[in-house]
């Protein structure tokens, strides 16, 4: 049976995660994790070209991430839609919760106008941008993840709370770090 998807609401909390294709890693180095990083901010806060510019180009990478030549209209799209509270990438699975202010939007792109959801979309570019980027720097094909990513409301603040807890919590358990 399908796993249904939950509706998305105006300032709904979100708890989304996924994890590798028959639970191997994702992340493989530091790398990977920093690609997986700069993918999620080039999607939820865009990066400027400008000097100037609030958020420019990091000045250890001065370069755009792949997703600007592959779809230069994500930059910041999700920016005023979407906000990340917690996150936590482990070795072979993420965790992100998020909080949606608009569930959807409206994007005109050559003269057509699409319309969808915000956060699915927001993380089915992310996965697969960066699900091509990791098959290409380790020289290898086929799925990353194992299925489509799980998405679960969270209800109410004491939900909020044991959510953003397990979260932050998980490194810890898994004997990566000391203190969350």
């Amino acid at each position: 049976m399908p796993v249904r998807r939950p509706d998305y609401f105006e300032h709904g909390i979100y708890h989304v995660f996924n994890r590798g294709v028959a639970k191997l890693p994702i992340f493989l180095h530091a790398d990977d994790y920093l690609s997986f990083q700069d993918i999620l901010r080039y999607l939820l806060v865009g990066f400027s070209l400008e000097k100037d510019a609030i958020l420019p180009l990091p000045k250890d990478k001065p370069y755009l991430p792949v997703t600007y030549k592959a779809d230069p209209l994500s930059n910041g799209l999700f920016k005023t839609s979407v906000d990340l509270i917690a996150f936590c990438f482990m070795p072979n699975h993420f965790h992100m919760l998020f909080q949606v202010k608009q569930p959807e939007i409206e994007v005109k792109k050559l003269g057509r106008i699409a319309s969808f959801h915000v956060l699915p979309e927001l993380v089915r570019r992310l996965c697969i941008t960066y699900g091509h980027k990791f098959n290409s720097r380790h020289q290898r094909i086929g799925a990353v993840y194992q299925g489509r990513f799980k998405v679960k409301n969270v209800p109410n603040d004491p939900d909020l709370l044991q959510v953003a807890r397990y979260i932050h919590i998980n490194p810890v358990v898994a004997g990566l770090v000391r203190k969350p």
